[in-house]
């Protein structure tokens, strides 16, 4: 899961009322009601009042389209209507639409256009919105110490996301010497205003001992603090210690119960995870149908796992009818999303039986040995199986041997130590040693 960067969250605490038993939405670090540009008339104070409540009421509804039902058009209308009006605090949402491409299409230069005007009229969450834009080279050549200087302001003008942002440049050191103890003490300035991502991070520092000593403890319940206050990827990491096992009994009823908050918040990721245990039956009565619905909306998310289980389902037949054309049309989408490894893996299997396009050893092979240098082990599996055999690609057995032995290391599989003891019976104790020398020194790209 890893350090969770902050993304738009409430920026009126009126409307948490409205919503809270749905959501659970975070709620403090927010102006309770954001004073807007567009109704400021010193001539008539009683017209102003009213004039505002008129925005406010506009701005509520466009948040519950936006994060509630998930009707981005909506919401892009209601915004940009307000935002061009004046208020600041639309046109900085408006920004954040066109930040992550919610409704309209992704323009990061735009955001940024509407993040100035509402920096320009003093918003206190614009200027963190634009050091995300700086940190992530969105519409920008990426500026590490520009974003430092936006995040400062933010925080220095109070926003709750800001010291979390600074914390996550210290965290990765980005643009700065890394420092998890400068960083922690940014989260904790962030947890002080009640930010949930910082809470989320302090969690995470503790689940994956980066930078502190690893303690589940502690990481369940900063993770918990966080759900509290809305945070939508929480829940999933609650869901995923239930159900490894991480700190606490397995337990696969409360797995479900937090990955079904985590769909209700929109986290990708627990969606995702929710999909796969009706995918795969896991306390739930296996369902196809349910798992594509969940996987299809995870991939609206922005998953980038889902695309592949999407096409997995397509190419086994599970729940719907075989259909190669859209397992490819998936696979293909996973890899242009994200490099998606699992579905390198999947598509050059298809390849390798010409299921749904020309079978192509060489197209298998290359897309093998991509999964494979980023550590996906069907993947290494199939690579070895190529270069064993010389199928697509020149023999090779202590390339092979090398892949059968990460793989046999990483997952104790018995059909790696099966081709590893037919290898032996093939190869020199010279080139065994030398196959176990690579596989001891690799490291995944």
């Amino acid at each position: 899961m890893g350090i969770k960067d902050k993304t738009m969250k409430s920026i009126r605490v009126s409307i948490i009322a409205t919503v809270a038993t749905v959501m659970a939405l975070g709620t403090t670090g927010c102006a309770a009601q954001k004073s807007t540009t567009a109704t400021q008339n010193d001539s008539a104070a009683s017209s102003s009042s009213v004039q505002s409540k008129d925005v406010s009421a506009q701005y509520d509804k466009g948040f519950i389209a936006f994060y509630h039902e998930r009707d981005y058009a909506t919401a892009l209308r209601i915004f940009s209507d307000l935002a061009h009006k004046g208020d600041a605090a639309s046109q900085t949402f408006l920004g954040y639409i066109y930040a992550e491409g919610r409704g309209v299409e992704k323009d990061p230069t735009k955001a940024m256009e509407w993040y100035l005007k509402a920096d320009g009229q003093g918003d206190y969450e614009a200027p963190t919105f634009i050091g995300h834009l700086y940190k992530d080279g969105a519409g920008v050549d990426r500026d590490y110490a520009a974003a430092m200087k936006w995040y400062r302001k933010g925080d220095d003008l109070g926003d709750d996301g800001a010291p979390t942002a600074i914390g996550d440049l210290y965290a990765l050191g980005d643009g700065v010497a890394q420092d998890c103890g400068e960083a922690m003490k940014w989260y904790r300035k962030g947890a002080a205003r009640e930010d949930d991502y910082a809470l989320y991070n302090i969690a995470w520092l503790y689940d994956s001992g980066y930078g502190v000593e690893r303690d589940f403890g502690e990481a369940m319940k900063w993770y918990k603090l966080s759900s509290d206050l809305g945070n939508p990827n929480a829940p999933t990491a609650i869901g995923y210690m239930y159900e490894v096992g991480d700190g606490v009994e397995k337990d696969v009823s409360e797995a479900l119960k937090w990955y079904k908050i985590a769909v209700e918040r929109g986290d990708d990721q627990g969606t995702y995870n929710l999909g796969n245990f009706y995918a795969d039956g896991i306390g739930v009565k296996q369902d196809y149908a349910e798992a594509m619905r969940l996987f299809r909306l995870a991939d609206q998310n922005g998953s980038t796992d889902a695309p592949t289980a999407i096409g997995w389902l397509y190419a086994g037949g599970y729940g719907v009818s075989t259909d190669y054309a859209e397992a490819l049309k998936w696979y293909r989408k996973a890899i242009d999303r994200s490099q998606e490894p699992q579905a390198q893996n999947n598509l050059g299997l298809m390849y390798e039986d010409g299921q749904g396009v020309t079978r192509d050893l060489s197209e298998a092979k290359r897309l093998y040995e991509t999964a494979a240098k980023q550590g996906n082990t069907d993947a290494q599996y199939n690579l070895g199986r190529l270069l064993k055999d010389g199928r697509g690609t020149t023999q090779d057995l202590v390339e092979a041997y090398k892949w059968f032995a990460l793989v046999e290391k990483q997952t104790n599989s018995q059909k790696a130590r099966e081709k590893l003891d037919v290898l032996a019976a093939l190869m020199s104790s010279a080139e065994i040693a030398e196959a176990k020398r690579l596989a001891e020194n690799w490291q995944a790209e």
